[in-house]
């Protein structure tokens, strides 16, 4: 490779460090005080629902206070789809670059609407929101920073979500892990780069911060669970089955909600207003049932806590979760998913410990079993392994939470369920998309002077979604197949690309132009497949 080459290269591995920094210390930030508020939200809810248990005339007024967010809600809703619902899939879907993305009008309405949600108590969790606000200012960096970068775009959006996702839940290297497993199914030198850069940077931000507000850093306090024998391994086993099992359960039950939630012919605000009238009657009972979902796992992490307790928040939990983020909700699924993992490892540890298990063994079984449910349901056994070291404190049961996240995830895989994610992640594209035809093309494109695919392998380029690179015809050479992506792209190279974009918005193709140099398609025609 010439220096001139390398030196482009250089060049653009520079500016995608600089705006992963930018990004990352806005993250650091602005997570650090929006979970200061969400702490205050939470608490108040807690307190308005004490409040109604002894004065249940409170509870009409409560109500009318829901409509009239509700209403709120459908209003925003309706001129901005990308902030409703659950905060990972949406984020998920941007940065496939499968739906459109006002990041400013974002980052507004999720941070004050996911806060106000939390007041209502509703079952959703902060870190969805702040995995969508760090994909948000992802974008913001590269919109006000540097507008001639627009190849970085998807990337830096990732760096911001993996960002949003550490500085959530504590847990660095899984939200790195976060881009490649999660994100975009795959692995590249940049990628890795700019998120490793801009998780770190945040988490620094984020260390410096917590203390002058008085915010953990952390999702969760320390664990002192016991460290399992091998003669013990047989626990793990039977605990990712029966997580495997429970989240092949919740998969399906998601798309039961859903399908009845669609059914539901009474509008986005009377669907709101449903969500928030069922939580409100189920927090009456306890304010373990709903809220996000935190304490509730701490809680549960105490062996006193009853058996009916557990069933009933394992129930309930899921139902109202499930019911709330169909409705479009504002507000993150993973903590909430934690929480039903939380209550049917509980379970299963009172179970194993009544068959003969050490009772000493109980908390860890309890967090493995958190773990192996986080693997099932959202199919990442490998953040959830990093996860469970990271966030659970399972240092010294390495080997039993790889095995139980392994089976769980495997049990998800024989049956052919496609993870929570994705799921809410296809509903939320088909649902903005709506009426739209997704059109297949074909295009020859000539790589630019100086654009961003030049010098780069074609694998370690973030090519859109359902974007393939059929071949490459080489300057001055006969056109080659790119089976395994090994090819370096060279100014004046032409790929003959096969690509999806839906109807009227040119996402895919203006991406595609931004990676080989604006203006380089020589044809575009449909093709029908």
């Amino acid at each position: 490779m010439t220096n001139s080459k390398t030196n482009k290269i250089k060049k653009s591995v520079t500016a995608a460090i600089a705006f992963s920094v930018i990004t990352g210390a806005a993250v650091g930030c602005v997570v650090t005080g929006y979970k200061y508020l969400c702490a205050t939200a939470i608490g108040l809810s807690q307190t308005c629902y004490d409040a109604m248990r002894q004065k249940l005339w409170i509870v009409p007024i409560a109500l009318v206070c829901a409509y009239l967010f509700s209403w709120i809600l459908s209003v925003v809703y309706k001129r901005l789809p990308s902030a409703m619902g659950g905060g990972i899939p949406t984020s998920v879907a941007v940065l496939r670059g499968r739906i459109p993305f006002k990041w400013f009008a974002n980052f507004i309405s999720v941070f004050t609407l996911s806060i106000a949600g939390f007041v209502t108590g509703v079952p959703l969790g902060n870190e969805g929101p702040c995995v969508q606000m760090g994909t948000a200012l992802g974008r913001g960096s590269v919109k006000l920073l540097g507008k001639s970068k627009k190849a970085l775009d998807r990337y830096i959006m990732t760096a911001g979500a993996c960002a949003g996702f550490a500085a959530a839940t504590g847990a660095p290297v899984s939200g790195i892990l976060f881009a490649i497993e999660e994100a975009h199914h795959k692995i590249s030198p940049l990628l890795v780069t700019v998120s490793f850069v801009a998780v770190s940077v945040c988490t620094v931000t984020v260390k410096l911060l917590t203390p002058l507000l008085g915010v953990s850093p952390s999702l969760f306090s320390a664990f002192d669970g016991a460290t399992m024998a091998l003669k013990d391994l047989w626990i793990p086993l039977c605990v990712g089955t029966v997580m495997g099992i429970c989240s092949v359960g919740f998969l399906f039950l998601y798309k039961g909600v859903k399908k009845i939630a669609d059914k539901l012919k009474i509008g986005v605000q009377n669907k709101i207003f449903a969500a928030f009238t069922l939580t409100i009657a189920v927090g009456l009972i306890s304010f373990s049932f709903v809220s996000t979902g935190h304490e509730f796992i701490k809680e549960s992490l105490d062996s006193s806590m009853p058996w009916y307790f557990l069933l009933a928040a394992l129930v309930l939990r899921s139902l109202l979760t499930l019911f709330a983020n169909s409705s479009g909700i504002t507000g993150g699924i993973f903590l909430p998913i934690l929480a039903v993992g939380a209550a049917a490892s509980a379970l299963v540890a009172k179970l194993l410990v009544v068959m003969g298990m050490d009772s000493s063994l109980a908390l860890t079984v309890q967090l493995i079993g958190i773990a192996a449910c986080m693997s099932g349901m959202m199919k990442t056994p490998i953040i959830a392994v990093a996860f469970g070291l990271e966030a659970l404190s399972l240092w010294n049961n390495l080997l039993g939470v790889t095995i139980a996240s392994g089976v769980a995830y495997c049990i998800t895989e024989l049956v052919g369920v496609e993870s929570v994610t994705d799921a809410v992640v296809e509903d939320k594209i088909e649902n903005i998309n709506k009426g739209k035809e997704h059109i297949v093309y074909e295009a020859h494109a000539i790589v630019g002077e100086n654009s961003f695919a030049e010098g780069k392998h074609v694998r370690d380029v973030l090519w859109p979604p359902n974007c393939f690179v059929l071949s490459v015809q080489k300057k001055r050479r006969d056109s080659e197949i790119d089976e395994h992506g090994d090819l370096v792209l060279n100014e004046g190279d032409m790929l003959h690309i096969r690509y999806t974009d839906v109807e009227g918005r040119d996402i895919a193709k203006n991406d595609i132009l931004a990676l080989i140099g604006q203006e380089h398609f020589v044809s575009s025609v449909e093709v029908e497949i």
